[in-house]
């Protein structure tokens, strides 16, 4: 089974709505992808414009690249301190879309409307190399592979796709 590391940063967002009028606002946001989730911490000084440059990365197998239902979810919260935090919205990130927006080398930045709510947020990520199951040092491979044709490419597009 082969996979690829995609490294995902959560830049920042704009224009959100306001949590509250007593206190300031404090922005997190909340990554899913399957079992895996990831926090930020709130942001201090941005109110309804948070920047976190939080990195995270995981491996993801080429048939959740292939398939348009797997998708990265990024919830934002309002951190409020004497309440449940506010649901601002969320994000759903499709690793297909991403892909193919941007499946040569080199990092892409991407701006998203926020759903169930106002604003965007910015993320930036880029997809690296592919990866296949062992255990030694040799089983990273420095090319790129397409999901969709399963053929490795240095820097050309695949023309198979």
């Amino acid at each position: 089974m082969e996979s690829m590391n995609l490294e995902l940063v959560i830049d920042s967002a704009k224009d959100l709505k306001e949590v509250g009028r007593i206190y300031k606002t404090r922005v997190y946001a909340k990554l899913e992808f399957g079992n895996i989730r990831r926090e930020t911490l709130p942001d201090d000084r941005g109110k309804t414009n948070p920047t976190w440059k939080y990195p995270t990365s995981f491996i993801v197998r080429n048939e959740e690249v292939a398939d348009d239902k797997t998708t990265v979810t990024i919830k934002l919260y309002g951190k409020r301190p004497l309440f449940k935090d506010k649901y601002l919205g969320k994000v759903p990130v499709s690793l297909k879309d991403i892909y193919r927006k941007g499946n040569r080398p080199g990092t892409k930045i991407l701006s998203y409307k926020v759903k169930d709510g106002q604003g965007f947020l910015t993320i930036s990520y880029e997809f690296i190399g592919c990866q296949t199951k062992g255990t030694g040092a040799d089983d990273y491979l420095p090319s790129w592979v397409c999901p969709l044709c399963g053929a490795c490419f240095q820097v050309i597009k695949c023309f198979f796709c």
